[in-house]
């Protein structure tokens, strides 16, 4: 689980924006970003919820692109984070370059062009996650990309799956970072509760039970699974 990620540089090279904690999106290229706070909780909910399993936590200046890499198949991938999608690049680069997340250190690509605090598509489809059975994006427009007629969307979700991930939960939109913590609290219990089997299920009956407890559809539409359940 990579959630509670520090990104700040400490040169003060970057410009700062204004605070943007109320989304996980990576405004675009050139802008510094700030660390998500409701992460730390949803990354406590997570870890209290499998307290009997092997949850792994990369947080603060530990979630790099480094150890995203080492990885080795994780059962469930969980990235907590802001990510991007380069709806306006009209270059003809690969369409897996204009999408990806930030990671620990981003703000140091943001001033010195330093590679290890970002991660697009293309990278992340290199990672070994043919036994993962989930990569849930809670970052903003994770499930979007470059349409292709014959191949779908490329974007962040694209990337997982050529990983080999079984499936993949991301987001259509800007997604609010509190809805987003009640999301995957909700999420992972109903998981949990049906013996880690029928994901989508559990994603189904956390936007029903979000729509009763009064959440507009955009808190909770955006999220969106594919793969095999």
């Amino acid at each position: 689980m990579f959630s509670y990620l520090d990104y700040e540089n400490t040169d003060g090279l970057a410009k700062t924006i204004g605070n943007i904690e109320g989304t996980k999106s990576l405004v675009n290229s050139g802008t510094k970003v700030k660390r998500l706070s409701a992460t730390k909780d949803e990354a406590k909910n997570i870890k209290d919820i499998f307290a009997q399993k092997n949850v792994y936590t990369y947080s603060d200046r530990k979630g790099t692109k480094e150890v995203l890499n080492a990885l080795d198949s994780p059962k469930i991938l969980h990235l907590s984070t802001h990510s991007f999608y380069g709806k306006d690049d009209k270059s003809n680069v690969d369409s897996l370059l204009k999408s990806g997340m930030a990671l620990s250190g981003y703000n140091n690509f943001i001033a010195k062009e330093d590679t290890r605090g970002i991660m697009t598509a293309l990278e992340f489809s290199n990672l070994n996650l043919y036994h993962t059975d989930l990569v849930l994006f809670s970052s903003c427009e994770s499930g979007l990309g470059n349409i292709y007629s014959s191949e779908g969307v490329y974007g962040l979700n694209k990337g997982a799956k050529l990983a080999g991930a079984k499936r993949v939960i991301s987001t259509l939109w800007s997604v609010d970072a509190i809805a987003s913590l009640k999301l995957t609290n909700s999420f992972y219990k109903y998981l949990k509760e049906n013996n880690m089997k029928g994901y989508a299920n559990a994603l189904r009956e956390t936007k029903k039970e979000m729509i009763k407890e009064g959440y507009a559809p955009f808190y909770w539409a955006g999220f969106v699974e594919n793969g095999i359940d």
